[in-house]
């Protein structure tokens, strides 16, 4: 069990994840300074989204969050791996991948989309060469606890390459994929990145 709490904004979200894996990244040389820059990070988000807020319902748009851009700096501030900049691939330098979804204000069900390689252009796409290739998934969750409905953000991690439960959902999603029981899916897929 991992919690973490410290004085700060009170408005601002809670990073008290319930559960989290222990990775041991060797690289993160202080601890703490990657907490305190996680929790300015996480203020700084906070405090912008509800800047914007009263924008967005005056002129009836949705609030601009870019969950994955958030996300994907947030677990940078958090493990010390770099992003990849502005290129295609995977998200951090190490070769993992950041998911993040957003409840905040939403109107339907916030959900992590494509977790797995499939109707890319990548050549490992479809296949289980795409999990052996990602040393780590960061799932990165937006949401309000349900009792105060707080704004909070939490953080989970699965080991691809080993974690035998979500590689056997995998292979068999893409099983069903190249079986032809799932094509809906995979057909939105492909429309979705062909345009």
């Amino acid at each position: 069990m991992c919690r973490y709490t410290e004085e700060r904004d009170v408005s601002a979200p809670r990073l008290l994840p319930e559960e989290c894996a222990r990775i041991e990244l060797e690289f993160i040389v202080d601890r703490r300074a990657a907490v305190a820059q996680a929790v300015a990070l996480l203020n700084i988000h906070y405090k912008s989204f509800k800047a914007v807020e009263p924008f967005a319902r005056e002129y009836g748009h949705p609030e601009p969050c870019d969950t994955r851009g958030w996300s994907q700096i947030l677990v940078s501030a958090l493990t010390g791996l770099k992003g990849i900049k502005r290129q295609k691939g995977a998200d951090l330098e190490d070769g993992s991948d950041v998911k993040g979804a957003c409840t905040w204000g939403a109107i339907d069900t916030p959900r992590f989309n494509g977790c797995i390689k499939a109707g890319t252009k990548s050549a490992l796409a479809g296949t289980m060469a795409s999990l052996d290739a990602q040393p780590f998934l960061f799932f990165v969750l937006w949401d309000c606890e349900p009792s105060t409905n707080q704004e909070r953000c939490r953080i989970w991690v699965v080991r691809p390459q080993k974690d035998e439960v979500f590689r056997k959902m995998c292979g068999e999603w893409y099983r069903q994929c190249a079986s032809g029981e799932i094509t809906e899916i995979l057909s939105n897929v492909v429309d979705e990145i062909s345009g």
